[in-house]
């Protein structure tokens, strides 16, 4: 297994915390996992909404291109998730206009439109991950949590059930 390897955890049944020596590495891991579509998705600044999309659209994007749906058809495949994140009053609303909390769930809900069984994000506040878990235990899907992080920082998700691993460069 090569440094960048990561495709031996796809399949593994936990959350994983992936902690690296050297904070370029991050940058790498988020890269290689953009690779790992569909099965990874990346909640990260480096990955936005799209500004010119409302959240509906942004939601339903991934599986109106991988599905060939129409808009209409794709927030009726989401329905359950829409109102189990409770995103029923934010699908006309812009990026703009969300909260941080608010963006989230509009980020987790498009992982799980793209039918993302991993959602990775780099460094993440402990709000956002709090907020990850939450969505995560509102919804029907079985959806893995990746973090990944510079050493010094691992402690930050100690209370999270993270199994950590180690990318070496």
């Amino acid at each position: 297994m090569t440094a960048f390897d990561l495709t031996p955890y796809l399949h593994m049944d936990e959350h994983l915390l992936i902690v690296t020596e050297h904070p370029t590495m991050l940058t790498r891991i988020m890269h290689l996992s953009a690779l790992l579509q569909p099965q990874v998705g990346i909640i990260s600044e480096d990955f936005p909404l799209l500004s010119n999309l409302d959240v509906l659209e942004n939601i339903a994007l991934a599986s109106m291109y991988r599905k060939n749906v129409s808009l209409k058809k794709a927030r009726r495949i989401m329905e359950p998730e829409i109102r189990a994140l409770k995103l029923e009053k934010l699908l006309h609303k812009r990026r703009e206009l969300l909260t941080r909390e608010e963006l989230v769930r509009v980020l987790v809900a498009r992982c799980l439109a793209a039918g993302n069984s991993i959602i990775l994000l780099e460094s993440p506040p402990v709000f956002r991950l709090d907020t990850v878990f939450a969505c995560l235990g509102a919804v029907a899907h079985r959806v893995r949590i990746w973090v990944s992080c510079h050493h010094p920082d691992k402690l930050a998700y100690g209370g999270y059930p993270l199994r950590e691993i180690h990318i070496r460069e």
